[in-house]
């Protein structure tokens, strides 16, 4: 096997293909906590991208500066979870309750937010560039300097 032949092997080895499927299994990438109860959990820093959280309890949980692209959140509870300036990127947020959430300075772009309930929720300095805030209840958020170019 060449050189060329053993680095993509290794990459392979080092960010699995599959899927986690416990509650109990450590935050990664690719994690399968669908309907896991996470609620409070700190998370600060976790790199969970295209994990998949539909319809996990994550309310009151700390994933500051975490870095959840291409997660799968549709239905998820994040109520006064702490997401400051965490890079949620095509994030599937559709029918999140993100009431009361701290998202200050979090990186928004491209996410789906269709019918989620962001209200109260702290938005200030976030970017939101070409998310998708189709039916998003956003009433008593925290907009101050957010960036919401290109979003519909």
């Amino acid at each position: 096997m060449n050189v060329f032949g053993i680095l993509i092997l290794v990459g392979f080895m080092a960010f699995p293909t599959g899927a986690f499927a416990e509650c109990e299994d450590p935050p990664a990438p690719r994690v399968d906590w669908a309907e896991c109860d996470k609620k409070g959990a700190d998370l600060e820093g976790a790199i969970l991208a295209a994990a998949i959280l539909t319809d996990a309890d994550l309310s009151g949980a700390n994933l500051e500066k975490g870095f959840l692209v291409s997660a799968a959140m549709k239905d998820a509870d994040l109520t006064g979870a702490n997401l400051e300036e965490a890079v949620l990127m095509k994030a599937d947020l559709t029918g999140a309750e993100i009431r009361d959430a701290n998202l200050k300075g979090a990186f928004l772009g491209g996410a789906t937010l269709t019918d989620a309930n962001l209200e109260g929720a702290n938005l200030e300095n976030a970017f939101l560039g070409w998310a998708n805030l189709g039916n998003a209840n956003l009433e008593n958020a925290l907009l101050f300097s957010a960036n919401l170019v290109m979003a519909s």
